[in-house]
């Protein structure tokens, strides 16, 4: 989906993106370099749900058969495909962009992949993106600079009559407000008392500790605080969202919650089938049905793939157009780091400054990175590649998570890795920052 000279972007705080390379390591280590963060897809609401876990903010947006918006009060239509009616997004985002792309997309049946749809210029600091609002369903708008670099994301539903896009403050990035959908999914719960009370908290804790370095007596307390009320936040919308999920009122309301993330695996399976009666056949529910599947069966492999195990050989093609094998890399090794990652995961691209200290410091010793790149899109992998100096084996079959290696290994969410010795045992599991420096050093140092 990338346009030519496009930046690749990364998600930060609560769903919007960061090109610059700086800014993106300042705002993502600030506010989500906690343990356990994780990312799913490009496009990851739905996608995170399916492979278990949990991405942050969409916003507001429901529909008459005809196409026309019901009152607020009034249970929107089930019917999917309006007989009439567009989709008008509008922003005017002065300040934050002058000139450049809004571009509009949403997930297909691969987990962790998307197509866009629609884009339109931004013209002194305005959009408006039109078109035929079906299927209705979870989409996501991100906003370029005449550059390509990432302005802003958010997710919302699509939906018809207009939805505005408007800047959300320090800690939120972008947000949408919209007809019936997008008021009863999101902006229900994003809107109410608990949920800004929260986000108020988080706002300010971030901006306190953005004030201070790193060594700056307090930082540490600060980012203990910010994690806590980062994931108290997500748990609150996670909470909100799968209310909706489980109402018996409207089941699009319903299924538009879990592609949101409200429900996942299993449990968002067994709710798709209580659904689908009531809505019929629907594209964006086939898909992340599709999903929903992929994510349980990498959950059953991964339970299987535990250090002590001997990780599956297999041969991938690199962004160089050669073909490497991992049994090969052990042979010439000591360790071998079978890293999962791609150009929209923000943690990820956080990580690999780190990564490439320890890469320096042992590969002469015998430690290689094997990088399995999760990218749909060759440009947008080629461009963070490009960007973040990789110099490791970097490979990648643009399937995302429907490729046969991550299946392998059971990869749900990145970043994921996997440590190997030369015999292919794994030695440790999803592994970063000071704990891999630790491991590292424990091996090649002691």
């Amino acid at each position: 989906m990338a346009a030519t000279g496009r930046a690749a972007t990364a998600l930060g705080p609560l769903g919007w993106r960061i090109a610059s390379p700086a800014l993106l390591l300042a705002l993502l280590a600030l506010a989500l370099a906690g343990p356990g963060l994780t990312m799913a897809g490009p496009d990851s609401a739905g996608d995170a749900a399916a492979a278990g876990s949990t991405p942050p903010d969409g916003t507001e947006g429901a529909v008459s058969a005809d196409g026309s918006a019901p009152a607020a009060d009034d249970a929107p239509s089930v019917n999917p495909t309006p007989k009439s009616g567009d989709y008008s997004i509008f922003g005017d985002m002065p300040g934050l962009v002058e000139e450049g792309e809004a571009v509009l997309s949403r997930s297909t049946a691969v987990l962790g992949a998307s197509e866009e749809f629609a884009r339109a210029p931004i013209a002194n600091g305005r959009f408006r993106l039109t078109g035929p609002a079906a299927p209705l369903g979870r989409v996501l708008l991100r906003l370029y600079d005449a550059e390509g670099n990432s302005k802003g994301s958010t997710q919302f539903i699509l939906e018809p009559g207009e939805t505005r896009i408007e800047r959300g403050g320090y800690a939120v990035g972008l947000i949408a407000r919209g007809g019936p959908y997008n008021r009863k999914v999101i902006a229900g719960w994003r809107d109410g008392d608990p949920y800004q009370s929260i986000l108020n908290q988080y706002s300010a804790a971030m901006e306190a500790r953005g004030a201070l370095e790193e060594q700056d007596e307090g930082y540490e307390a600060l980012k203990e605080e910010t994690i806590r009320l980062y994931q108290e936040l997500m748990g609150a919308r996670r909470e909100a969202l799968r209310t909706i999920a489980l109402a018996e009122g409207d089941p699009l309301s319903s299924l538009f919650a879990i592609e949101m993330g409200g429900m996942g695996g299993a449990d968002a399976l067994e709710r798709l089938a209580q659904l689908e009666p009531r809505i019929g056949e629907f594209a964006p529910l086939q898909s992340l049905r599709s999903r929903l599947e992929t994510g349980v069966r990498m959950r059953e492999t991964a339970q299987l793939v535990q250090p002590g195990t001997k990780a599956a050989s297999f041969s991938h093609p690199g962004l160089d157009g050669e073909t490497y094998a991992l049994d090969d890399v052990l042979a010439s090794n000591r360790y071998v780091l079978v890293e999962f990652w791609a150009s929209w995961c923000g943690p990820c691209r956080v990580e690999n400054p780190n990564m490439k200290k320890a890469y320096e410091r042992y590969q002469e010793q015998g430690f290689e990175i094997f990088a399995i790149s999760l990218d749909d899109d060759r440009e947008d992998w080629a461009e963070a590649s490009e960007e973040d100096g990789i110099p490791w084996i970097n490979t990648g079959d643009l399937q995302a998570y429907a490729g046969p290696v991550p299946a392998l290994f059971g990869v749900r969410a990145i970043p994921m890795n996997y440590l190997l010795d030369a015999s292919g045992t794994i030695v440790a599991i999803g592994i970063r920052g000071e704990e891999l420096d630790a491991k590292l050093a424990e091996l090649f140092d002691s």
